[in-house]
């Protein structure tokens, strides 16, 4: 995996979308049960692909540039 520099690419989405290219079904997230057991994995492309489904509701929803949709990725 290479790392790449801040000024080759533009958005968080962008980064996400190149490491589910490169990474595809490598674990991201692994949950563990108490610590011990391994309860559930999220993916590099599970990942992009949830963001992906949350994003269009978002545009859907909310105008762009809205204080509404700005809040939700802001925290």
């Amino acid at each position: 995996m290479s790392l790449t520099g801040p000024s080759e690419l533009s958005s968080l989405p962008e980064l996400l979308a190149r490491r589910a290219g490169e990474l595809g079904d490598t674990p991201v997230f692994i949950y563990l049960l108490e610590g011990e057991a391994e309860a559930a994995t999220l993916s590099f492309g599970a990942l992009r692909r949830r963001t992906e489904t949350i994003a269009a509701f978002l545009r859907g929803r909310y105008a762009s540039g809205s204080r509404s949709g700005r809040s939700v990725w802001c925290g």
